[in-house]
């Protein structure tokens, strides 16, 4: 007999704790019963990507053109969470790997923490550091993480950041991350976005096994009915396959519809990407390298290469002697920041840079300074 509900929980082995890898490398020696391997928050990036100007059949082919113009580390490895109007992306280091060899499954933290109930925003205090979240109607909309809890200016300039979503909320104190017994949601990984999953002929071989199962002493009439079942089948998924031919050539075209979803969603909100490299190319020094580039709101985040030898106070200077930003300060992600680069962030002091007099006369020293400095496309710089 079946046992009572309240003893069922009683009997049930709890789901094994995943080993977490952290700064300080993994928390315990991996075993052949461990379910995977958790990344700490400090070892991974998470963005938010829109795709409400996507149509539907085309948005995971141009999720991978996304993933792959996105280079937060030397080598990466991607993972993707589908949302209702847009995608979560995931990112680590590919090299992490060789800490925890053999594992079964990686999953980011965010994967195996409950999910927040109401919308707003959550704080949450972490075995490495802090994160903030902001819930919209069931789904994470944004994420940031701090190795140290931030100071009251910068965790407001970062809801500010946020536009609407983070409009009139207050910065709320920190709490302890609640751990789900079990992985949340069902992640992606770049190859499983562009894979059909021929569904139509899994969907046949069912009926068709199905049916097969009660042929047994059957007549001949029940044979022939089966295989007409299969040939509709096979039918079908031809007109699948046909269907779907238009947007496996739409990936050809991915990239530049990427640009043109960001240019509609940014026009007379905010600049143009043109606009801030152009911006910035002249103000960084010979050996700065831009990599990563990334703006929300009238916030500027942006990641650099940095040569020894030059005052890190030095790029702060050059950024804001533009007269375009202001508030210029490195952001100190600890082990989650390759070596060799800096974080920085600024404010935008309004929507169009100052005339092109001012920004020459405010810019690095004349000469081959700006652009013999080899200004490189964000991610593209190795």
């Amino acid at each position: 007999m079946p046992l009572p509900s309240r003893w069922t929980s009683f009997f049930s082995p709890a789901p094994r704790p995943w080993p977490v890898l952290g700064t300080q490398g993994l928390s315990a020696a991996l075993t052949a019963a461990d379910p995977g391997v958790m990344l700490a928050r400090s070892q991974y990036r998470l963005r938010r990507v829109s795709l409400t100007d996507i149509p539907a059949a085309e948005r995971r082919a141009a999720l991978r053109n996304i993933c792959l113009a996105w280079q937060p580390f030397d080598e990466v490895e991607y993972r993707v969470l589908l949302q209702s109007d847009g995608a979560l992306l995931f990112a680590w280091d590919r090299r992490l790997r060789l800490q925890a060899e053999g594992a079964r499954a990686w999953l980011p933290e965010s994967c195996l923490r409950e999910a927040q109930a109401h919308d707003g925003l959550r704080v949450l205090r972490l075995d490495e550091g802090t994160e903030a979240e902001l819930w919209h109607q069931g789904e994470l909309r944004a994420s940031r993480w701090w190795p140290q809890p931030p100071a009251q200016d910068e965790a407001e300039q970062w809801l500010r950041s946020q536009g609407e979503l983070g409009a009139g909320l207050g910065w709320l104190p920190a709490v302890d991350a609640p751990r789900a017994k079990r992985p949340i949601w069902s992640l992606l990984d770049l190859d499983g976005l562009t894979r059909s999953g021929g569904r139509v002929e899994r969907l046949a071989a069912l009926v068709i096994g199905l049916g097969l199962s009660g042929l047994a002493g059957a007549a001949g009439m029940q044979a022939w009915h089966s295989h007409q079942q299969l040939e509709a089948a096979r039918q079908a998924a031809a007109a699948q396959r046909q269907a779907q031919a238009p947007v496996k050539a739409s990936r050809d075209a991915a990239q530049k519809l990427i640009v043109d979803v960001a240019a509609a969603e940014q026009a007379f909100a905010q600049p143009s990407a043109l606009q801030l490299l152009e911006h910035l190319a002249p103000l960084l020094k010979p050996g700065v390298e831009l990599r990563e580039l990334e703006l929300k709101g009238q916030v500027l985040r942006l990641v650099v290469s940095w040569p020894g030898g030059l005052p890190r106070s030095t790029l702060l200077q050059d950024l804001q002697a533009g007269g375009w930003l202001r508030g210029a300060k490195e952001l100190r992600e600890g082990q989650g920041q390759p070596a060799g680069q800096m974080a920085v962030e600024a404010e935008l002091d309004g929507l169009q840079p100052p005339p092109p007099k001012a920004t020459q006369a405010a810019s690095a020293p004349s000469g081959d300074g700006g652009a013999a400095s080899g200004f490189p496309m964000p991610g593209v710089a190795r």
